[in-house]
Parts: C-alpha cells; structure tokens; sequence
C-alpha cells in the first residue's frame, strides 16, 4: 500500500535535484559576470591613470604657444595643422580611456545590482 507513490516521490526528488543545479549554475553565471566586469573595470582604471592626466594641460600650453608662433610667422600652416591634428588625436584619445573608465563602471553596478562605484569616482576602483 505504501509503495504505491514511490513514483511520484522519485519525479519530486529529481525536480529538485534539477532546481538544485540550475540555481547553482545560475550563481555561477552572475559571479563569471561580475568578475569579468570587474576585470575591465580594472583594466580601465588601470589606462586611465598610466594616461598622464597632466598631458591634457601640458598639451593646451603647448598648443597656445603653437598658435602663438604661427601668428608671429615662426611656423606655417602645415606645421601648424599638423600640431593642430595632434593635439585633437591625443585629447579623442584621453576622453576615450575616461569614456571607457565610466562605462567600465556603469557595467559593474548593473551587474552587480546596487551602485559599488559612484560618480565622481577615483581612478582606483573600490575594493569590497
């Protein structure tokens, strides 16, 4: 009489063992996120401090004294088009790695759920 549900009670015992796995797997897929957005995240913030955030400023003087020369007549045109080409390659440049620091960023807190960067943040991400 007993042995009538032995069934039943074996299809019950696999869903859950099924549960089991899939909740597990589920656990392991959003660690993999979240450790690979926290990696480029690191590696983000890892550019932007190697990019020397004073060559910006540096850049803007050099760039003054540029156009300073080229209304003296010390260089001419294509000189000064062709500083002129650098300085907006290298200030794309430096907006790129901080765009791709914020992004970075903004990944991570989706992934995560909750805001673990701010904004303004340091170059160095928390550490948790």
């Amino acid at each position: 009489v007993f042995n009538r549900n032995q069934g039943n009670i074996k299809a019950a015992r696999s869903s859950v063992q099924q549960q089991s796995s899939l909740e597990q797997q589920a656990r392991e897929q959003a660690v993999s996120e979240m450790m690979l957005a926290y990696d480029k995240l690191e590696n983000a913030s890892r550019l932007f401090r190697m990019a020397n955030q004073n060559l910006e400023h540096d850049f803007e003087k050099i760039m003054q004294g540029v156009n300073e020369n080229y209304q003296k007549r010390n260089i001419n045109l294509i000189e000064f088009i062709d500083f002129y080409q650098a300085y907006k390659e290298t200030c794309l440049q430096l907006f790129d790695i901080r765009k791709n620091l914020f992004m970075a960023a903004d990944q991570l807190n989706t992934v995560v759920g909750r805001d673990v960067i701010t904004y303004p943040f340091s170059a160095t991400p928390i550490q948790e």
